[in-house]
């Protein structure tokens, strides 16, 4: 997910249903995501409790990044989030956590997999792997 698209002052990702065709986003029965700055997820807290949404997923975006807490609640429920999201949120969402694949030729291996490399760190024993 590259947030660098979003302005300076954008600190929420909230994914939500619209439960009303008095909603000022969406049409009733729709599930959305929207990028919001403080005033503007006031607005979908008061929304919300105009009954017009059901707020179901919410991270906090620090600086232009995801915190660290939310990445790794999406991961620890990563087979829930992704049975849920669209096609293109499944290939947005592998793009930013892959940097790169690296595969055998064909008939080398008995498994094609070679290495993966994230775009963060991962750990194991203490030592980064």
């Amino acid at each position: 997910m590259a947030l660098e698209r979003f302005g300076e002052d954008t600190r929420h990702m909230i994914v939500f249903d619209v439960l009303s065709h008095s909603s000022p986003v969406g049409d009733k029965g729709e599930r959305m995501r929207l990028f919001l700055t403080d005033a503007g997820y006031q607005k979908a807290m008061d929304s919300q409790s105009r009954k017009e949404i059901k707020i179901v997923k919410h991270a906090k975006v620090v600086k232009g990044d995801i915190t660290l807490e939310n990445i790794y609640t999406l991961l620890a429920n990563f087979d829930k989030v992704y049975d849920k999201i669209s096609d293109e949120e499944k290939k947005s969402l592998i793009s930013s956590l892959i940097k790169e694949i690296e595969i055998f030729p064909c008939d080398e291996s008995e498994l094609p997999l070679k290495s993966i490399l994230f775009n963060f760190p991962v750990y194991k024993d203490g030592g980064d792997v």
